[in-house]
C-alpha cells in the first residue's frame, strides 16, 4: 500500500507543470547558462523582460535625442536607471557596463552590437548600425532609435499573440496528465483504495506501464509545442 502511495506521488511529482530550455548568450554569460537551465517558458519569459527592459531604454534616449542631449549622456542616464531596475543580474551587468562606457564617452556601436548577440536581441542592430554612422558621418540617431523600438514592440506583440495561441493546447496537456492520477482519488472518495486497485503482478504492471505512459505523453506533448512556437519556425 505504501509503495503504491509512493509510485503515485512521484509521478504527480514528476508531471507537475514546470515553470521554469538554455538562454541563447555568449561569453560570459555562457557559463552561467550551463550552470543554471531554465525551461523553455522561463526562458521565453526572461526573454521578454528584457526585451522589455531595453525597449524602456531606448523609449528614454529618444526624448532626449529630440531636445538636443547629447547621445551618450542620454545613454548613461537610461542605462544607468534600467541597471537599477531590472531583476536579471546578468542584464543588469551589461546595462552597468554600457552606462560606464557612455559616461566615459567611448563608442557605443560595438555595444549595441554584442547586446544584440549576447542577449538575442536582433533589433538592437539598427541601433548600433545607426551609431557607427553617426560617429562616422554625425548622422542624427533619432529615426534609428524610434524604428528599433517599433521592431521591440512587434516582438513583444508576437510573444503575446504566441502565448495566446498555445494557451489553449497546454491547459489541455496539463489536463491529460492529471486524469490518470483523477482517477485514482475519485475511486478513493468511491471507497476503492489503491492497494485494492493494483494488486498482484498484473495490477503493479499496469500502474508502472501506466505512469511511464503518462511522463513520455507529456515530455512528447513538451516538444511539439516548444517545436510549434521556435522562432526559426514560426519566422
Amino acid at each position: 500500500m505504501s509503495l503504491l502511495v509512493a509510485l503515485l506521488g512521484a509521478a504527480a511529482v514528476l508531471a507537475w507543470p514546470r515553470r521554469t530550455i538554455p538562454i541563447p548568450v555568449r561569453r560570459s554569460a555562457q557559463t552561467h547558462a550551463r550552470r543554471r537551465r531554465p525551461s523553455f517558458t522561463g526562458r521565453r519569459r526572461r526573454q521578454a523582460r528584457r526585451r522589455s527592459a531595453i525597449t524602456q531604454l531606448l523609449r528614454s534616449v529618444s526624448p532626449a535625442l529630440r531636445a538636443g542631449v547629447p547621445p551618450t549622456v542620454a545613454v548613461a542616464n537610461a542605462a544607468r536607471l534600467t541597471a537599477d531596475s531590472v531583476l536579471d543580474p546578468l542584464f543588469g551587468e551589461a546595462m552597468s557596463q554600457l552606462a560606464l562606457r557612455a559616461e566615459a564617452g567611448l563608442e557605443l556601436a560595438p555595444v549595441f552590437r554584442a547586446l544584440g548577440t549576447d542577449f538575442d536581441l536582433p533589433q538592437l542592430e539598427v541601433v548600433a548600425a545607426a551609431w557607427a554612422m553617426s560617429d562616422e558621418l554625425g548622422c542624427s540617431l533619432t529615426d534609428a532609435v524610434a524604428a528599433a523600438v517599433s521592431l521591440l514592440e512587434a516582438a513583444d506583440d508576437r510573444e503575446r499573440a504566441l502565448r495566446v495561441a498555445v494557451a489553449g493546447a497546454r491547459a489541455t496537456m496539463h489536463l491529460l496528465t492529471g486524469l490518470p492520477a483523477a482517477g485514482v482519488g475519485i475511486a478513493a472518495l468511491a471507497g476503492v483504495p489503491p492497494g485494492q486497485l493494483y494488486t498482484g503482478v498484473a495490477g503493479l504492471g499496469a500502474l508502472s506501464v501506466g505512469v511511464v505512459l503518462i511522463l513520455l505523453g507529456r515530455w512528447w506533448s513538451g516538444r511539439l509545442m516548444r517545436r510549434c512556437v521556435r522562432s526559426e519556425v514560426l519566422s
